[in-house]
């Protein structure tokens, strides 16, 4: 056991040393990501950014298409159009989404805040050239490009890594008190090491579920092929008519949605591209954005505007559940003000973490060769 302590210890410090840098720029971006649809209130103007919820219906997207083209010229690969703070962006109104080049070449997302009840637009920017979206490209990129995916994959591993060693190290201590659960303090390098251990020991299972939501996410085929192991919902609904006809309006999709699940809005309406055969809607209760068994999926064909898939929420099962609530869990939506709360204090956490670990490695290897 003595030699088991000795290896984890090792693991644990060693490898926090040398990827501590990137765990640390990983909490801190995602803290800031807690604050994203404020950062774009102060960007564009919290009036512009943010809108009245109403007792009345939103607009048809043909309005919000038509006056948004008709203001900002034409509009072309129209991703979807997203209800406030379901996108990655956070943005707290009704958005268009869309692909388009940037100015200075590449990739970007255009975005077209818009009045959901009147399709007025309010703002009209690319995404990518803001000063708000630097949390979000942070936080998915880490500056590895390419190899950003693996890169969060390793992260979220090694996170998970330090929870399990570091509990179990705690566990081994000769001897555990109360005064060991208290903040020692930063004045010396033990201090500093007993305070590390002593915040990730207060922290170690949401730090750790973080970890594998974010893992999740940045695998979502595992991701998929696990929550099919735990039970999904099929939802397909038999065709009754498969003659080929005129591609139906984005009014009539979204009209089909409303009349299979009443008493439910829109918060996600994809629009058919190379990905989707067809319209692809995820609606909530109306007044509650985050329902007990997570959103009701419809799935409208191109054609005829038929219904070809539709499960609402009350046929969700564990699988279906758990992909609808796990990028809601990570970035602390679930639990509104309280979860945001605790999403922004764990990134401080993961941010402080690993540079009070470094600094007390540092400060006690300086101490010894003084000696």
């Amino acid at each position: 056991m003595r030699r088991l302590r000795i290896n984890i210890s090792i693991l644990h410090r060693w490898s926090g040393l040398v990827l501590g840098l990137y765990v640390a720029l990983m909490g801190i971006s995602g803290t800031a990501m807690v604050l994203q649809s404020t950062f774009y209130e102060w960007e564009f103007g919290a009036d512009i950014m943010s809108y009245e919820d109403k007792p009345q219906a939103w607009a048809l997207p043909s309005v919000w298409l038509e006056n948004a083209q008709a203001k900002y010229g034409p509009i072309e690969h129209i991703e979807g159009i997203f209800g406030p703070e379901t996108t990655p962006m956070r943005i707290g109104a009704p958005t268009i989404i869309y692909d388009t080049e940037r100015a200075g070449g590449g990739h970007g997302h255009g975005v077209v805040v818009v009045d959901p009840y009147t399709g007025e637009p309010k703002a009209h920017f690319i995404a990518e050239d803001t000063a708000a979206v630097w949390p979000l490209w942070l936080h998915h990129s880490m500056f590895m490009g390419d190899a950003a995916i693996p890169t969060i994959m390793i992260l979220s591993i090694l996170i998970m890594v330090f929870c399990v060693s570091g509990v179990f190290l705690w566990l081994q201590r000769p001897k555990t008190k109360k005064s060991d659960l208290k903040i020692a303090g930063f004045s010396s390098p033990p201090k500093m090491r007993r305070s590390h251990a002593t915040l990730g020991i207060w922290l170690c299972v949401p730090l750790f579920l973080f970890a594998i939501t974010g893992f999740g996410l940045a695998r979502f085929d595992i991701s998929m092929a696990f929550a099919s192991l735990l039970g999904m919902a099929d939802g397909t609904v038999a065709s009754e008519n498969q003659q080929m006809c005129a591609t139906p309006s984005a009014d009539r999709a979204w009209t089909t949605a409303l009349e299979a699940n009443p008493g439910s809005e829109i918060t996600m309406f994809f629009l058919p591209s190379e990905r989707n055969a067809g319209y692809q809607i995820f609606m909530g209760p109306e007044g509650t954005r985050y329902p007990t068994r997570g959103n009701s999926e419809v799935r409208v064909l191109s054609e005829c505007s038929t219904l070809t898939h539709f499960r609402p929420a009350e046929a969700n099962r564990i699988g279906d559940v758990m992909l609808s609530y796990m990028l809601d869990f990570h970035n602390g939506k679930i639990g509104g003000i309280v979860g945001e709360t605790l999403v922004f204090i764990l990134g401080l956490i993961v941010f402080l973490l690993p540079l009070v670990g470094i600094a007390a490695h540092v400060w006690r290897t300086a101490q010894k060769k003084k000696r």
